[in-house]
């Protein structure tokens, strides 16, 4: 069989594959402990740069089962009933979405089943996807299977499974698992819903080429984040036609413009949660809970409230509107050691990546980093691409300490204002965003509520790229300055 799971994909190095097999029973003529039939070769495609071969081996046991043996590029890296692999995978560049696949198939060419799992999904997307195995080999199927994970603070109420509009069968849990008949087969498309408590919903498509599945449809979306200045008018009044959309120098087609209620703010606030934030943070959780309640009504199916990333050594993520208890435990349960501001503002940026919404990222830091694994020039470069501002609060002026990169690894005062502030206050100016000093409890709430009066300026420019090869992060984008109504005659 084949998964091909749909990714945004961020500027990183690589990714975290994760690969779950279940128990295998063997039929009687391949349960000889070397029966080359009992072989199975998953593949993760060179599509993201890097081609990996995973070989599964089975050695038969008592009462027809098998013990699996994963052996990554020809060595062995996990062995059991059900052995789990993790791997890192190179990715492409430059950043957009893309399908990572596994395949796994027996002697007969006839597939496998996988458990699949959802990478880098943030922790406030909602991803579906719906795959169709055992056709043509499975004498009980074929079988729709259907996944999906739930944001923060979400549940699965209800999955609903359609053949072209007619009802198929639905599930209360997931992963789900739904029979398929001809007449299903014999459709254009399946189409899945997946329904969350409060009345959220996301659905997948499988379309079906030439009556056979694996049809793929491509659409071309970019967008670009930008914040108007005085002199560009009003939001409201941007027209596309006054909009220019560049890759170098290749004219790119304007869809739309977006702003206002029709492009809603996605906003993460990530929150130094190391112990020098005490007498801040309870007023950065005040004020995120007032910011989402500004930002995001009672009612459920509205914008999303604002996603709080909590981090000092690692992160953890939260709704801003959870409980108070909830956020602290949150906060006490994370490790203190070094500090990994860099690596959490990645993580908050992929969190942004929601397509037709403003976006933002607020930090309230003091802007040390000693533990970091990813450098602020990728940071600033993810921004970039997303077209997210960055708008750091830094509320402590003491020195910064940092690691040496020596033998001892020593901690030592950095000279000055701080190495890693000035990478972020780079980082800030270079997303369209910037670095404010904060004193005081006053003095945050008063930077905070004007940035978030600069966000209402913003608007999403949304084009069609020329072709794959488009890298939104190199993107121009030139906006006219509003036309001058003529001299009233008197």
């Amino acid at each position: 069989m084949k998964l091909a799971l749909p990714i945004p994909i961020p500027r990183a190095r690589s990714l975290a594959l994760s690969l779950a097999l279940a128990p295998l029973v063997l039929p009687a003529a391949a349960r000889a402990a070397e029966d080359p039939r009992a072989r199975l070769r998953l593949l993760v495609p060179s599509a993201l740069a890097a081609e990996r071969a995973i070989e599964v081996s089975a050695q038969a046991l008592a009462g027809g089962a098998a013990s699996l043996e994963l052996r990554l590029d020809g060595r062995a890296v996990a062995r059991g009933p059900a052995p789990r692999l993790d791997a890192r995978v190179e990715l492409a560049w430059p950043p957009r979405p893309q399908r990572l696949e596994a395949e796994a198939f027996d002697a007969r060419g006839c597939p496998v089943g996988l458990e699949l799992a959802f990478l880098r999904a943030p922790a406030r997307a909602f991803p579906v996807e719906l795959a169709i195995r055992g056709v043509g080999c499975d004498e009980e199927g074929p079988w729709a299977h259907l996944f999906a994970r739930p944001p923060v603070g979400r549940r699965v109420e209800r999955a609903l499974l359609f053949a072209d509009g007619a009802p198929i069968g639905e599930a209360r849990e997931l992963p789900a698992r739904f029979r398929l008949t001809g007449r299903d087969l014999a459709a254009p498309f399946l189409r899945a819903e997946v329904r969350l408590d409060g009345g959220t919903s996301a659905e997948a498509l499988h379309l079906f080429a030439g009556r056979s599945p694996g049809g793929v449809v491509e659409v071309r979306r970019g967008e670009a984040r930008r914040l108007l200045g005085p002199e560009q008018g009003a939001p409201a009044t941007l027209a596309p036609e006054r909009v220019a959309v560049h890759w170098r120098g290749r004219p790119q087609r304007v869809v739309s413009v977006e702003a206002g209620s029709a492009a809603p703010l996605a906003l993460a606030i990530a929150v130094d949660a190391s112990p020098s934030t005490l007498d801040f943070r309870e007023r950065v959780l005040a004020l995120a809970a007032e910011t989402a309640r500004t930002l995001a009504p009672a009612d459920a199916a509205g914008p999303e409230p604002p996603l709080l990333l909590l981090f000092s050594e690692t992160s953890r993520a939260a709704l801003a509107t959870a409980e108070p208890a909830e956020i602290a435990a949150l906060a006490d349960s994370l490790p203190f050691g070094v500090t990994a501001l860099f690596d959490a503002l990645a993580a908050a940026l992929h969190e942004n990546f929601a397509p037709g919404r403003r976006a933002a990222l607020l930090a309230v830091t003091d802007g040390c980093d000693t533990g970091s694994e990813i450098p602020a020039e990728r940071v600033r470069e993810l921004a970039l691409a997303l077209g997210v501002p960055v708008h750091a609060l830094v509320f402590d002026q003491d020195p910064c300490y940092e690691r040496l990169e020596d033998e001892d690894g020593r901690v030592v005062r950095s000279p000055g204002w701080g190495s890693s502030r000035a990478a972020l206050r780079d980082l800030c100016a270079a997303s369209g965003g910037g670095l404010f000093r904060v004193a005081g409890k006053e003095d945050l709430a008063r930077v905070w509520k004007r940035i978030l009066a600069d966000l209402e300026r913003q608007v999403v420019v949304v084009y069609e790229p020329s072709g794959p090869e488009v890298d939104p992060a190199e993107v121009e984008i030139a906006i006219a300055p509003p036309p001058r109504r003529a001299p009233r005659r008197r």
